[in-house]
């Protein structure tokens, strides 16, 4: 009970400078604060709050588009789309994937680029269309590879452990997210 009130303060003061961003119409504020909460909304807020938040920053005015804020676009549309996933609202969360997809592709970004792949592969998994979210998983971990990002491979062989378990395979699963853990030190021992 005692951390749940820091969390609870932390929560009411990232509301408080959200509304307050959102209400003078400074997009580029909002962008950045929902972009740096991705785990707040998914793990510390419920779903259908973040996504009042976030549909209310994407409705925002535009104004002059730099890279930086191209980039913070991108990366709460993927919020949206785990948010959106998260609510069972899987056509919304696909096409929120794909329109960041397409503004990581547009800055050359390829970090996001396969962060939105395992994203839209997320959706397919959850539609149980385990072939395209395979086929997706194996795009975001070449993109990774070439690029030499072991956190974004670390996490499309965590997706790929979990696309196995969703097959049923729990073996399979179990061996993936046990690798993913003592090579990269991501995901929980717990699934394992």
């Amino acid at each position: 009970v005692a951390l749940a009130a820091p969390a609870r303060v932390g929560g009411d003061n990232l509301r408080a400078a959200l509304r307050r961003s959102i209400e003078a119409g400074d997009r580029a504020t909002a962008l950045q604060l929902n972009a740096a909460l991705f785990t707040f909304w998914i793990t510390g807020s419920a779903l259908s709050e973040a996504r009042g938040w976030i549909e209310a920053t994407l409705a925002l005015p535009r104004g002059p588009e730099t890279p930086e804020l191209v980039a913070a676009e991108a990366k709460v549309l993927n919020v949206a789309g785990y948010v959106l996933a998260g609510l069972a609202e899987h056509e919304r969360a696909a096409a929120a994937f794909e329109r960041g997809l397409g503004l990581y592709r547009a800055i050359d970004n390829t970090w996001g680029v396969a962060w939105s792949i395992r994203g839209r592969a997320f959706v397919h998994m959850l539609r149980g269309e385990h072939g395209a979210a395979r086929e997706l998983l194996s795009e975001s971990l070449r993109l990774c590879r070439a690029r030499g990002d072991s956190w974004g491979l670390a996490w499309s062989l965590y997706a790929l452990a979990f696309l196995w378990l969703a097959e049923g395979d729990q073996a399979r699963a179990r061996v993936g997210v046990a690798r993913v853990v003592v090579q990269h030190g991501i995901g929980h021992r717990a699934a394992v």
